[in-house]
């Protein structure tokens, strides 16, 4: 799949994402962070990073953790690198990762590698650049019946009249369904084992509709909708506007539930 135009939508969406959206799953964030042990086999990679979020929790509760943010938007790798000044940032496919075998003792990604390509060889990928007694932790949406800012987007976008120049990315993936036979077998497969899997609710909560609207249009999939085309910006605001009235309180607050799964692997072999 093409990701050229993605990357470039997400430079541009990068700040409004931070600000938006992305302050909201801190929690998702946090939750993740505790799911690590206590020590691990060395430095850690975020992977898919976005702004950063979870390597800050892992720096700011384990200071002597070293690691290093690794997006393929140079925006947000550099959003990562401003709130973990003592990491490194690495710009790159998470797909066609730049790394050594064996150069990590922990990575981890909270909503970012549900976008891979191929779930299963990505997995092998990981466990590659792992150390032996590494671990893996990161986070997925659940199916769309159970989540509803997942399902506003996805309707919004299949609504969207124009044409989009490439694919927009799926916010489906194999983990939606949190602990399955597939999992546990391409995780085997790739010399890793599952140790726990957890499921949560995050509500998304917006001040007003408009809020809720622009948060959303701050993101890099919406931004593909608009490439080249900025005065499309207030009709893709309207549209997804409709699609928040049912979920806005008689207070004006509008809330969206959204289920989630965060899973902690671990490579085979003694560390």
């Amino acid at each position: 799949m093409k990701k050229t135009l993605i990357r470039e939508s997400w430079d541009h969406a990068s700040r409004g994402y931070r600000d938006g959206l992305g302050s909201q799953l801190q929690s998702i964030a946090m939750r993740l962070e505790k799911l690590l042990p206590d020590r691990f086999p060395g430095p850690v990679l975020d992977l898919a990073c976005g702004p950063g979020t979870v390597l800050f929790y892992l720096s700011q509760k384990r200071q002597e953790v070293s690691g290093i943010g690794c997006d393929f938007s140079i925006e947000m790798g550099k959003i990562a690198r401003e709130r973990n000044p003592g990491a490194q940032a690495v710009v790159a496919d998470q797909d066609c990762l730049p790394f050594r075998n064996g150069s990590f003792g922990a990575v981890v990604s909270s909503m970012g590698t549900i976008f891979s390509a191929d779930h299963g060889l990505q997995l092998q990928m990981i466990s590659q650049i792992l150390r032996s007694g590494g671990f893996l932790g990161f986070s997925a949406w659940g199916e769309k019946k159970d989540c509803a800012l997942r399902r506003v987007s996805e309707e919004v976008t299949k609504k969207w009249p124009h044409s989009t120049p490439e694919a927009v990315p799926s916010l489906d993936s194999p983990f939606a369904s949190g602990m399955s036979d597939w999992l546990n077998n391409v995780s085997s497969d790739a010399g890793l084992e599952v140790l726990k899997v957890e499921s949560g609710d995050l509500v998304f909560d917006f001040e007003n509709l408009s809020e809720a609207a622009s948060s959303l249009v701050h993101t890099g999939r919406f931004a593909l909708l608009l490439k080249d085309h900025p005065e499309w910006l207030e009709p893709l605001k309207k549209l997804t506007l409709e699609y928040f009235y049912p979920y806005q309180e008689h207070s004006g607050r509008v809330k969206l539930s959204n289920r989630f799964h965060l899973f902690l692997l671990r490579k085979k072999g003694s560390v």
